[in-house]
Formats: C-alpha cells, sequence, structure tokens
C-alpha cells in the first residue's frame, strides 16, 4: 500500500486469519476455536472518514482523536536536557499506543 508515496489507495481493514499458536520454539499448534479478524479499527475508519473531510489522506496518529490524547502528553520544554528527555517519553508513548494497536486487532 501507498508504495512510494502513492496515496491512490489506503488500506482501512485486512482479513486476518487466526489459526495457530506459536510457542517460544517457533512450532505452531492448532488453536482449538479459528476465527478470522478483519484488522479494521476505529483509528482506520476514523482516517478514513477524517481524510474524505479534509482532501488531504491522514495516517492513524493525525486523527483528532488521537491528536487530542498526544497534545495532552506533551510535556513543557524547558531546557536541552528536559527536551531530550521529553522526545524519548514522546516516542516511548508513540510506540506503547502503537503495539496496544496492534496486538487490539
Amino acid at each position: 500500500m501507498n508504495v512510494d508515496g502513492c496515496e491512490r489507495f489506503i488500506e482501512i481493514g485486512n482479513l486476518v486469519f487466526i489459526q495457530y499458536n506459536r510457542d517460544a520454539s517457533g512450532a505452531l499448534t492448532p488453536l482449538p476455536k479459528k476465527h478470522v479478524d478483519t484488522g479494521s479499527g476505529l483509528e482506520r475508519i476514523a482516517a478514513a472518514l477524517q481524510s474524505i473531510e479534509t482532501g488531504k489522506i491522514l495516517g492513524n496518529y493525525e486523527i483528532d482523536l488521537f491528536q487530542t490524547i498526544i497534545k495532552k502528553l506533551r510535556l513543557p520544554q524547558r531546557n536541552s536536557a528536559m527536551a531530550a528527555r521529553t522526545a524519548k517519553i514522546r516516542r516511548a508513548t508513540f510506540l506503547i499506543a502503537r503495539l496496544r494497536i496492534t496486538r487490539a486487532r
């Protein structure tokens, strides 16, 4: 999707067939109950709808819901040491949010 900056298509969902559990050694064990996940979360649908409204393709973290949260998490920068620490906190927060969204799918 969106190879080389092409914004002609946007993925708002995908099908994930959940049928195995992979253990620490890498072996696959069939799950007792298999299912299909659409991979279409609130953030993808909101990004698609807000992209139509704004006329600009928005990423998941550019939607109004996430921007409100991201702005609330920003800390004041007093000096360069504080700015570096703040940048690390922002990056960690971003990674945690991304991990939670990925695991929720």
